[in-house]
């Protein structure tokens, strides 16, 4: 009975992790793609199997149809990678949360990151060492049935960006004159450099986000990783938001190697037109491009 109770937990922890990371999967693209364990198209496919792993072998594990071992060896050896990333990432990776655990959430740290591993990885063994008689109540071939009905789930949820579903289209071209001399008079709040107009007589990337926008942030991160392996990129980013969540913006989604402004008011109103995040590409201060963030790649420029 103790062996079925510790079986359901560690399942239970397994499927909400995996369903929950799934929602969050173009994040975990960016981190993978961040470390240097794959590029960009890759990344989308590797994050959700291995979010979608995480609920085939936890519904595997309530039912424990077919082969009960390799199912359990499976779960643990996930478990204890898993444990193993959230232990490493602040030397893979500058992040203190707990992206690596496949979470999005604000308050989870790395270390109830490392806690929540740990158990799952500590029931799982229990398991392992209790499971000798333990009968399946599905016959073997539903094994197959969850696991592919498993792995679907976060392309389901939230599939890569660039299958385009529902006619999604990453890049359009405008022609909209931004007035960008309006900003010369802007009283900026904050910012990591000295503001140049003339930054605009070149093709140049201009995202326009809020600090309390979740789609924002991951546009931010994004721009961080774009930065990182082309320093040369051009870009900027105009903020709005209350300075007092600025910081917290900018350590979360390792901002300091893009160029940002902070400022509220009318400027940036009419430069967002309400909406955020707004991602064009700039030539001679017309935006020629308007990018859906999540068709944000380094040859944009071309």
């Amino acid at each position: 009975m103790m062996n079925i109770i510790l079986r359901i937990i560690a399942a239970i922890a397994m499927i909400a992790a995996g369903w929950l990371s799934s929602k969050n999967a173009e994040y975990i693209e960016y981190l993978i793609v961040d470390a240097g364990w794959s590029g960009w198209f890759l990344s989308a496919y590797i994050s959700r199997i291995l979010t979608g792993s995480l609920i085939a072998l936890g519904a595997l594990l309530v039912f424990l149809p077919g082969n009960k071992k390799l199912i359990i060896n499976s779960s643990i050896v996930l478990a204890a990678a898993l444990l193993l990333l959230t232990s490493i990432q602040p030397f893979v990776l500058d992040l203190t949360r707990c992206y690596i655990c496949l979470s999005e959430f604000e308050k989870i740290s790395r270390y109830q990151g490392i806690y929540l591993w740990a158990a799952v990885l500590a029931t799982l063994v229990a398991v392992k060492f209790g499971s000798a008689n333990v009968k399946s109540i599905l016959p073997k071939w539903t094994a197959w049935i969850l696991l592919v009905a498993g792995l679907s789930v976060p392309f389901i949820l939230n599939y890569p960006a660039h299958w385009a579903v529902y006619g999604e289209v990453p890049v359009k071209e405008i022609q909209r004159d931004l007035e960008l001399s309006k900003v010369d008079t802007v009283q900026f709040l904050a910012g990591n450099h000295e503001y140049d107009p003339s930054v605009w007589q070149e093709k140049r990337v201009l995202m326009l986000a809020s600090l309390s926008c979740p789609f924002c942030s991951r546009a931010a991160y994004k721009l961080h990783v774009i930065k990182k392996d082309l320093p040369d990129f051009p870009v900027t980013v105009f903020l709005t938001g209350d300075t007092i969540t600025l910081k917290t913006f900018i350590r979360r989604n390792l901002m300091d190697n893009v160029p940002y402004q902070l400022f509220n008011g009318p400027a940036f109103n009419q430069l967002c037109e309400g909406r955020v995040p707004r991602i064009y590409l700039v030539d001679k201060g017309v935006a020629i491009k308007e990018i859906n963030y999540w068709g944000l790649f380094p040859d944009i420029l071309d």
